[in-house]
């Protein structure tokens, strides 16, 4: 597995994983920065706009800064620890400092994870309370001053109208019989329900900025152009703003919200790889110590030397074994590998005869019987001369 091997680094490798290592904590400070910031941001400009959510809104948000905030000191920590883990791996405090800043580490992200959760249920809750607070506020337009100013300011500010568009202005019921005249021709003829009086009214802040000729918002205040709703609907709607108000309202929150998650996302990915570069690095600085040659290389490792089934052997023996397993892997890898010609394919080897157990014995009698070694042979031409003697 990776994580159970040993790694040999060399000095300017192990110089390498520092430079990795001070990069990824200059970037958790950054992500730590851009979400205090951008906490701030919707606490100071966003919050103030909304009206019933702004306690919880502003509850997530200082959560969320605080948090970052605590995140970049963490980092900033962290290139101080990076030092220390090149120059002082030799040190026990350098062990201790570096254990304990990264389970302070995963502390924080673990939290920031339950924070994210949180939020986005969090932010389920505020659209539907944003969508209860801005029908609330239609109902409420001429009766509550303040619910009035809030609604203009929305729809005049962001160019909308209504929670979802237009229509809820015609569909919910904010006129009652004290701020219109019912017997009128003209409100009997633009009645929307014999049931409520709803009508095709909508506020002055539903009015469209860059129409170029008169808003077209009240019929029964612009009497002279109520004609218009009936013979020209396509240009009444022109002069207002059709897009409603709840998305306008509730999009800084879901982009404060995905970007957020993206950078809680960034958050673990980066605090793993310190995790395993700082380990890395303190590991081979340390060994490079122990073997007396900072300038050569020394061996690093994840784990410890007992995971690793190394607890018995020494640093030294332990760069014995890797410099040698090394050196098999090179030589086996320059090892030449004889293929056979075509030709060789029918040249077959000499075939040695075997002889049977019974022949073999009759042999050793035979060469027991023999003449001696030591004489010479004779031919048989002289055993022809020796007989006729």
């Amino acid at each position: 597995m990776v994580f159970l091997r040993v790694y040999m680094f060399s000095k300017q490798q192990r110089f390498r994983l520092g430079i990795c290592f001070s990069i990824f904590n200059i970037v958790q400070v950054l992500l730590g920065a851009i979400t205090t910031g951008w906490s701030v941001y919707v606490v100071t400009i966003i919050s103030p706009n909304l009206y019933t959510e702004k306690p919880e809104i502003d509850f997530v948000f200082t959560v969320t800064g605080m948090y970052g905030m605590f995140v970049v000191i963490h980092y900033l920590v962290g290139m101080k620890i990076c030092e220390k883990c090149i120059y002082k791996a030799h040190k026990k405090s350098t062990k201790r400092h570096l254990l304990f800043w990264c389970l302070v580490g995963c502390n924080t992200i673990l939290n920031i994870i339950i924070l994210a959760v949180v939020s986005v249920k969090i932010y389920k809750h505020i659209g539907r309370s944003m969508r209860h607070s801005l029908e609330k506020g239609i109902q409420s337009y001429l009766i509550s001053p303040k619910w009035k100013r809030t609604i203009d300011i929305w729809q005049y500010k962001l160019q909308c109208c209504g929670v979802d568009d237009y229509n809820d202005w015609y569909q919910l019921s904010w006129m009652d019989k004290y701020h219109i005249d019912v017997n009128n021709r003209i409100s009997q003829s633009l009645r929307l329900s014999q049931e409520k009086l709803h009508f095709p009214v909508v506020p002055w802040s539903c009015c469209r900025i860059k129409f170029p000729m008169q808003c077209l918002h009240d019929p029964l205040q612009q009497a002279q152009s109520a004609h218009l709703w009936k013979e020209q609907p396509k240009l009444v709607v022109e002069s207002i703003n059709t897009d409603g108000c709840l998305n306008k309202l509730r999009g800084p929150i879901r982009l404060s919200m995905i970007g957020f998650l993206i950078i809680c996302i960034f958050l673990i990915i980066l605090q793993f790889a310190i995790i395993i570069v700082s380990r890395l690095l303190y590991t081979s600085a340390k060994n490079a110590i122990i073997l007396r040659d900072p300038e050569g290389e020394s061996p690093g490792y994840l784990l410890t030397r007992g995971c690793t089934g190394q607890a018995k052997k020494t640093v030294s023996e332990l760069v014995l074994t890797i410099q040698s397993s090394k050196d098999k892997t090179y030589d086996f890898e320059e090892k030449p590998s004889v293929k056979k010609s075509g030709l060789a394919k029918f040249i077959s080897k000499p075939s040695i005869p075997t002889m049977s157990p019974k022949r073999l014995k009759k042999r050793k009698k035979d060469k027991l019987k023999g003449h001696d070694s030591n004489e010479d042979p004779v031919s048989t031409e002289d055993e022809e001369a020796l007989m006729l003697r």
